[in-house]
């Protein structure tokens, strides 16, 4: 909240117009190509570390690149983008809520919906334009065993060894069958120390995979194979897609008159694309920053990086005035 208000303020400050939905807020909302990020990021679990460093050349930190420098290009070209006297053409939006319910672009996408928006999210990226959206399947699995004193433990049957043998088929599953996949544990829980063999474990884990792969097939298997263990539940799950557009042609002719060379590479998280796509935006993902060190105290940004994508978004603006 004190994000958003920070930035609401500042946009306010530049001259622009800004209109709160839901939480969100949106400045020059009836523009055809919209500009955003988030405004939340990752809470550290010890917030003694949340602090961020700075360098020379870069900053460390959580939430540096996921969304702060992604923040900081967007705020940075709209302040050149006056400085030269010339409007800002494009609209810009700050979601809440993405790193948990995704609740702030669904809410904006719900009312903007089939307007024919085009939309650029900020994420991190290196630099490269996002040519796809990775799939997503998140599930929490209870593996149940059967208890016994724990110096007998033949007697039971110990849910924790299980929930190692179900860890070992999905993998094998991932390997054997799909491409251009991750499996992550992302949690692990069960036993005590009464010196009782386990009778449950808990799981949560997930699985990305590109969006040529067939989604049902690979939720269906995950189902299947998760069953035999126990009892699963299917926490999040989202199809992927890949990106093609008239957001993406402007995003890459902007590059180009900046002097950047044109990458591409998959975006393997989900991000606020997902929730515009739905809705009929027009999207394309790009951004500062590395997303592998995202959600983990070696976030960095370089200076450099910032400045290279807030001079993508003036050329945009000179693209689409």
């Amino acid at each position: 909240h004190e994000m958003i208000a920070w930035l609401k303020s500042y946009l306010e400050a530049l001259g622009l117009s800004v209109k709160e939905l839901k939480g969100n807020i949106i400045a020059n909302a009836e523009k055809d190509f919209w500009i955003a990020t988030h405004a939340d990021m990752i809470k550290p679990e010890d917030e003694k570390k949340a602090s961020i460093v700075f360098s020379e050349n870069k900053a460390t930190g959580y939430g540096v690149c996921d969304p702060k420098a992604c923040i900081a290009s967007l705020l940075l070209a709209a302040e050149e983008i006056l400085k030269e006297g010339k409007e800002i053409s494009f609209g810009i939006a700050f979601f809440v809520e993405e790193e948990t319910t995704g609740r702030g672009s669904e809410e904006v996408a719900k009312r903007f919906k089939k307007m024919n928006k085009k939309c650029l999210i900020l994420e991190p990226t290196s630099l490269c334009i996002a040519n796809k959206i990775y799939s997503n399947i998140e599930a929490r699995v209870i593996v149940r065993g059967k208890a016994s004193h724990g110096s007998i433990c033949s007697k039971g049957i110990n849910a924790i060894k299980r929930a190692c043998k179900l860890i070992g088929e999905i993998e094998n599953f991932i390997s054997s069958e799909i491409n251009e996949a991750e499996f992550n544990i992302l949690k692990i829980s069960g036993g005590s120390e009464n010196y009782v063999t386990p009778e449950k474990c808990e799981l949560l884990f997930d699985v990305v995979f590109s969006p040529e792969i067939d989604f049902n097939f690979v939720e269906n298997k995950l189902i299947k194979i998760t069953g035999k263990y126990g009892r699963v539940k299917i926490e999040e799950s989202e199809e992927g897609f890949s990106i093609r557009g008239r957001a993406r042609e402007i995003l890459e002719k902007a590059l180009k008159r900046s002097g950047i060379e044109v990458k591409e590479a998959p975006m393997r998280s989900w991000c606020d694309a997902n929730n515009l796509r739905k809705a009929g935006f027009d999207v394309a993902v790009f951004g500062p920053g590395e997303l592998y060190k995202c959600h983990t105290k070696n976030e960095e940004a370089k200076f450099s990086d910032i400045a290279k994508a807030a001079k993508v978004i003036e050329e945009i603006n000179r693209i689409i005035r």
